[in-house]
């Protein structure tokens, strides 16, 4: 017989598993256990035993015949007064059953906050309003992480004349990241809209509430992005709701011929009843991640409480001044007129490119009572008032006052220029004077706008070798997975080059270290390519993956195994 201290530990003792289908407990609370390799009885992988039934077999029917639960003893006073137990501080609390063994979400960089504002591919809007009326349909917006490039180093090194970094292989960063950018906002779609529209598709609101054009023109306006159905190509659709006019076809043929780069060409109008109303549509060219001056510079606010009008220069309000006057000598000198320039009608991108929106639209609406010599005094005034608001940061600003705090703030120059914009007793008053006048600084812009474009071929002229490592790597991938280039050969040379080039493919793309783990260079691929474009005399060693074979060749020889590969599948 046992002693009675053995007897009650008995009693304490939890029962035997009966199997080892039961999971840890401690793989439920911490994530592992420390003892899963020692005396641990229970289960430890997460995945259930593939002989486990399930759980409809598992199930008995309820019989009410059954014996009911009786305990034997009652409940000894060493287990009433056994301690609480208390876990042990977790390593890593986050950690859920369902993802363990991935990687840890902090390891993961996210886009910095407010980096991707729905408001930046707003047009013709002037407030950042919430777009929750278009957008309660879709699903949340994941935007491209730009970030998760590598950026160029601060201090590059000393490089020799063979020599370059992995970033001159590819376009630069900041052009990069500003076409990703507008070809996202080009493809964004919104629902709670018509899903068709003529032949256009896709509608997305560019502002959501009414144009302040409106006042202009007597009807609302609002403006959508949508995609044409005919070639693919994404377009600005401006609705003039409620509206029964009959446009001139001359006019608009008039308009249509026109192009400059300051000024939105429009393609088409026409009439709809999609909206369950009687709406004008004019077609216009869509740019993208652009927004208006009165949004960009009356409309945000900086952690500060300044406005962006604060950080305006001198210099940045040439650059506008010069544009827009080009756009407008431009449209005068073809007898037409935008019908006045406001804020809220001229388009800003990332570039402080001008960009003139809506000049048809008052034009064809209104062309029967519209005089052409009143309406390029119109565009000169209203012009003029907009770089006194720009100026001033003040849109209801008096012109008397404002023209004497922009001599005091403002070079002569620019003084004289806003002068003959703003006053109304000026003799021969037209934008080809004032082009005269402010020539100096248009030859500025020229320059500028020449060294800019310089600078653009410099950077597609170095991306001049993509092409041919991608012709390259097209021949490679043909004779690699063409089914019948290895099952059934025309002859033992076509067998030898596709081996050939079997192996060259594991020398470039699966390289793998001491341990046998891949090794993923991206500088390797692309110089192994290169040689192989270029056809260098190098000579590499190809290795079999048993390792028993072994091919001394150089790129040059390669490069025409490869290319007689391709051929023979050509004529085959």
């Amino acid at each position: 017989m046992g002693s009675p201290n053995n007897q009650k530990q008995q009693e304490i003792r939890s029962p035997k598993l009966k199997n080892k289908k039961t999971l840890c407990r401690n793989i439920l609370l911490y994530g592992h256990c420390k003892f899963s390799d020692k005396t641990c009885q229970f289960r430890h992988d997460i995945s259930s035993p593939a002989n486990s039934p399930s759980l409809s077999a598992t199930k008995k029917k309820l019989n009410a015949a059954s014996a009911s639960f009786q305990p034997n003893k009652s409940l000894s006073i060493q287990n009433a007064n056994a301690p609480v137990f208390v876990p042990r501080s977790r390593e890593s609390s986050s950690m859920s059953l369902h993802s363990m063994g991935s990687v840890s979400s902090k390891n993961i960089p996210n886009a910095p906050s407010g980096s991707y504002m729905t408001s930046s591919l707003l047009v013709n809007s002037q407030y950042p309003d919430d777009l929750s009326l278009f957008y309660n349909q879709q699903s949340h917006f994941q935007p491209t992480n730009y970030h998760l490039y590598n950026p160029p180093l601060q201090h590059p090194p000393i490089l020799q004349p063979y020599e370059r970094l992995t970033n001159d292989l590819f376009i630069d960063s900041k052009l990069r990241e500003s076409i990703q950018k507008k070809c996202e906002a080009s493809h964004q779609v919104a629902a709670a809209l018509p899903t068709d529209v003529a032949i256009y598709k896709s509608l997305v609101p560019l502002n959501t509430k009414l144009d302040r054009f409106k006042h202009n023109l007597g009807y609302p306006c609002w403006t959508y992005k949508a995609i044409s159905t005919l070639d693919n190509l994404t377009y600005t659709l401006q609705r003039v709701q409620n509206c029964n006019v009959q446009c001139s076809k001359v006019l608009l043929e008039k308009w249509r011929s026109l192009l400059h780069p300051n000024v939105i060409s429009i393609h088409d109008v026409f009439s709809t009843n999609t909206f369950n109303d009687s709406s004008l549509m004019f077609v216009y060219d869509y740019y993208p991640c652009s927004r208006s001056l009165h949004q960009l510079y009356f409309s945000t606010q900086n952690s500060g409480g300044k406005t962006s009008i604060d950080d305006l220069n001198e210099k940045t309000l040439w650059f506008f001044m010069c544009q827009t006057a080009s756009a407008l000598h431009y449209l005068h000198n073809h007898g037409l007129s935008p019908s006045g320039i406001s804020l809220s009608r001229v388009l800003v991108d990332s570039n402080n490119r001008i960009r003139l929106s809506s000049c048809a639209t008052k034009s064809l609406l209104q062309s029967d009572t519209l005089s052409i010599e009143e309406s390029k005094n119109d565009d000169i005034k209203s012009f003029g008032k907009m770089m006194v608001a720009l100026c001033t940061g003040n849109v209801d600003e008096d012109l008397t006052t404002a023209a004497t705090n922009i001599r005091k703030n403002y070079s002569h120059d620019f003084w004289k220029a806003i002068i003959f914009l703003i006053s109304e007793t000026h003799e021969n008053k037209d934008m080809t004077n004032f082009m005269n006048l402010i020539a100096p600084q248009l030859m500025q812009i020229v320059n500028n706008s020449f060294a800019k474009t310089q600078k653009t071929e410099a950077c597609l002229s170095g991306l001049m070798e993509h092409n041919r490592i991608v012709r390259i790597l097209f021949k490679l991938i043909h004779v690699l997975e063409n089914p019948n280039a290895a099952v059934n050969p025309r002859s033992l040379t076509k067998e030898k080059r596709v081996q050939l080039s079997q192996l060259f493919r594991d020398f470039v793309f699966h390289q793998v270290d001491e341990s046998g783990s891949p090794v993923l260079d991206l500088q390797h691929v692309l110089t192994c390519l290169s040689k192989l474009v270029a056809g260098s005399n190098k000579r590499i060693v190809l290795v079999s993956r048993d390792e028993r074979e072994f091919t001394p060749i150089s790129y040059d020889e390669l490069k025409t195994c490869i290319e007689s590969a391709f051929q023979a599948q050509l004529h085959s």
